[in-house]
C-alpha cells in the first residue's frame, strides 16, 4: 500500500503488519526517499524491524546501501551507488532466490547475495529497532508498494 513517512528528528517510523513483508522469499520493494542527514556519516535505516533482531534491514551507511540481518551479521553493500544529502532517489530491491538486486531511479545498479533465514516479524519503514534510534531515518520515504513476485 503506498503511503509516506516524514522524518525530521529521527522518532518516527511506520510499523507495518504482522509478517507484511516475508523477506526470506522473492519479492520487490520501492520506494521515493530523500535524506535529510549526511548518508556519509550517518547510518540511515530504510527498512527494519520496529521490535525484533534478525529481520532484513536495508540502510545507508558510508554513503552506500547496506544489507543486515538486524543486530546478527552484515551481509554487505551494494556496490555502484553512493547516496548524496538532500538528493531524492527511487529505490527498488528485488529478491529472487539468493540474490537481492538494486536499482536506483530504474537504473540497474547491483546485486548482493544473502543467506540465513531472516526474522519477518514486525517490519517498519524508518527504523531498525525501537530502542535504537541512532540508525533511524532522518528525511522522507513515500509511494513505498511490496509485491511478493520479482518484477
Amino acid at each position: 500500500t503506498p503511503g509516506w513517512i516524514f522524518n525530521t528528528n529521527s522518532t518516527s517510523y511506520i510499523t507495518l503488519p504482522t509478517n507484511a513483508i516475508n523477506s526470506n522469499a522473492d519479492f520487490t520493494l520501492n520506494f521515493w526517499n530523500t535524506i535529510t542527514a549526511n548518508p556519509s556519516t550517518t547510518t540511515i535505516t530504510l527498512l527494519g524491524s520496529s521490535v525484533s533482531t534478525g529481520y532484513l534491514q536495508i540502510r545507508y551507511n558510508a554513503g552506500a546501501i547496506d544489507i543486515v540481518r538486524s543486530f546478527q551479521v552484515d551481509l554487505g553493500s551494494f556496490t555502484g551507488f553512493t547516496a548524496s544529502q538532500n538528493s531524492t532517489y527511487y529505490i527498488t530491491v528485488s529478491r529472487s532466490a539468493t540474490t537481492l538486486y538494486l536499482y536506483v531511479n530504474g537504473v540497474y545498479i547491483s546485486q548482493q547475495g544473502v543467506s540465513g533465514t531472516f526474522t519477518t516479524t514486525t517490519p517498519a519503514l524508518g527504523t531498525n529497532y525501537i530502542n535504537y534510534a541512532s540508525e533511524n531515518m532522518i528525511g522522507t520515504i513515500y509511494n513505498f508498494s511490496y509485491y511478493y513476485q520479482v518484477l
